[in-house]
C-alpha cells in the first residue's frame, strides 16, 4: 500500500476549480437587477425615503446615510442619473480621463455639471500629448477628457461603502435590520 493520496479524475477536479468563480458569477448576476434599481433611487433617497425596498427586501437606511454623508456628497447626489453613478462606481478613482472622441459621453458631461470634474480644455490636451510623447513616439490623439478630483472620490467612497451596508441588511434578520448601521464607521483612506 501506498501513502499518496490518489488523484482525482480530471473532470473532478475541473469542476473543484470552477466551483468558486462560477458562484460567484451566479450571485453577480442573481443580484444585478436589485442592485440596478439601488442604484437608481440612491438621487431620491436623501429626499424622500425612511425606507426603499429592492427584491423584495426593505432597507431602513435614511438616518444613517444622513448622518454619515460628507456635505459634498450630500449636494452632488441629488445630481446624478443612475447612468453617472454607475460610472463613477466602474471608472475607479479620481483623475484625468481622455476620449478619443470629440465630445464628452454624456455620464463625463452629468459629472462636470454635478461639479464632480472639470472638463479638459484643448490646451491641457496639448500639453498631456506632449507628455505622451516623450514616451511613446506616436501616441493616441485625444480631443476631449475630464480631470476629476476630491469631490469625485469622496462621492465614490460613499457609494462604495453603501454597498456592504445595504448587502448586511439585506441579508440581516429582522431585529438584525433594526440595529445601528456601520456606514461612515471608520474613516476611508486616501
Amino acid at each position: 500500500m501506498s501513502d499518496t493520496p490518489t488523484k482525482s479524475p480530471w473532470p473532478i477536479e475541473l469542476l473543484r476549480i470552477l466551483v468558486w468563480p462560477l458562484t460567484v458569477l451566479f450571485l453577480v448576476v442573481s443580484f444585478w437587477t436589485p442592485l440596478q434599481k439601488v442604484f437608481a433611487l440612491l438621487p431620491t433617497m436623501f429626499e424622500k425615503l425612511e425606507a426603499i425596498s429592492v427584491g423584495g427586501v426593505t432597507f431602513n437606511v435614511r438616518s444613517a446615510l444622513v448622518q454619515a454623508t460628507p456635505n459634498d456628497v450630500k449636494l452632488v447626489l441629488p445630481r446624478l442619473t443612475p447612468a453617472g453613478i454607475q460610472y463613477i462606481l466602474e471608472n475607479g478613482e479620481s483623475g484625468i480621463t481622455r476620449n478619443t472622441g470629440s465630445v464628452l459621453k454624456v455620464e463625463e458631461q452629468e459629472l462636470v455639471q454635478a461639479g464632480l470634474c472639470r472638463e479638459l480644455s484643448q490646451e491641457d490636451l496639448k500639453r498631456l500629448g506632449t507628455e505622451d510623447r516623450k514616451e511613446d513616439p506616436n501616441p493616441t490623439v485625444y480631443h476631449s477628457g475630464i480631470d476629476c478630483g476630491d469631490s469625485y472620490d469622496s462621492t465614490r467612497r460613499f457609494l462604495l461603502d453603501l454597498i456592504p451596508e445595504l448587502v448586511r441588511q439585506a441579508t440581516a434578520t429582522p431585529l438584525e435590520a433594526t440595529s445601528k448601521p456601520t456606514i461612515g464607521s471608520k474613516k476611508a483612506s486616501k
